[in-house]
């Protein structure tokens, strides 16, 4: 109260003068038609202004409740079409790990998820949601629903990282398919979309849309899996090989799902060219 005494009693000069021309507006407004109707239009002009802004602050939080409305549903329509995916991708692997008999009396297919994945360095690696409790050991292959991907390279009990297709040491043994045109799949560290087909000899007959298999001619891969298809190719007079580049059959930046293969004849295969070799070394 002492508060707003001392307030009034320091303005009381302009409080005054306020106050006057106040009361000055409000006569002349009353005795003169003028007056009142540029009041009128006055309030009249407040009051629309007023409203306008209500009305707009009032559809902005509306608009803002839609908004959240509509975020909530992309978002479970999200999710549904990654589940979908999801089912699409495990069918796809399902259905290429059963298409050939052979393929399942010599290798077993572990199915997995990719949790972690690159793309753009020199040396790619992938991570997937399966490690040794699940049977992955270093060393097996791995392949997508659409072609190779790489090696398992170390594993934890429930995690194990890939070396992709797409790193400066990967070498595929590759061929060309319905030949026997053998060379090697090698990655230059460019798009993750395309790779070199290396030592195919230039008396080679290739063209462009040829499809290239795995050759089988190591235990990581079984044959006949995809790895790309001829994108350009160069024929270098002198020179002893092509130069070819391959669209990869996998897409990278894509990748999902994944299978893992554990050839079930590895061990037989290893200790017999193990054995041999020592035999070889202990005839010479």
């Amino acid at each position: 109260m002492r508060a707003l005494l001392d307030f009034l009693q320091y303005y009381r000069s302009l409080l005054v003068f306020i106050s006057l021309q106040l009361l000055c507006f409000v006569l002349l407004s009353s005795n003169h038609s003028s007056y009142r109707s540029w009041l009128g239009r006055v309030l009249d002009e407040s009051s629309a202004r007023t409203l306008y802004v209500s009305n707009n602050l009032r559809e902005f939080f509306r608009l803002k409740h839609i908004s959240g409305q509509l975020a909530e549903e992309n978002a479970r329509l999200s999710y549904q079409l990654y589940k979908q995916r999801q089912l699409l991708d495990e069918f796809k692997l399902r259905e290429y790990a059963s298409y050939d008999t052979t393929l399942q009396s010599e290798y077993e297919f572990i199915p997995a998820k990719v949790v972690r994945n690159s793309t753009h360095r020199s040396n790619n690696y992938l991570t997937i949601n399966k490690g040794s409790a699940d049977g992955i050991r270093p060393g097996m292959g791995v392949i997508s629903p659409k072609g190779i991907v790489g090696k398992v390279e170390m594993c934890s009990e429930h995690f194990a990282t890939i070396s992709s297709l797409l790193h400066s040491r990967t070498w595929v043994s590759a061929a060309i398919k319905n030949t026997n045109n053998i060379g090697s799949v090698k990655w230059e560290g460019n798009s993750p979309l395309y790779a070199k087909l290396m030592h195919m000899p230039s008396h080679y007959k290739i063209q462009v849309g040829d499809t290239v298999l795995t050759s089988g001619h190591n235990a990581v891969f079984p044959p006949d899996l995809p790895i790309g298809v001829i994108h350009k190719l160069e024929v270098k007079p002198n020179e002893t090989f092509h130069d070819v580049d391959l669209r990869l059959s996998t897409d990278f930046n894509t990748l999902t799902y994944v299978y893992v293969i554990k050839y079930l004849r590895k061990s037989e295969q290893d200790s017999l060219e193990q054995a041999t070799v020592e035999y070889l070394d202990n005839v010479r």
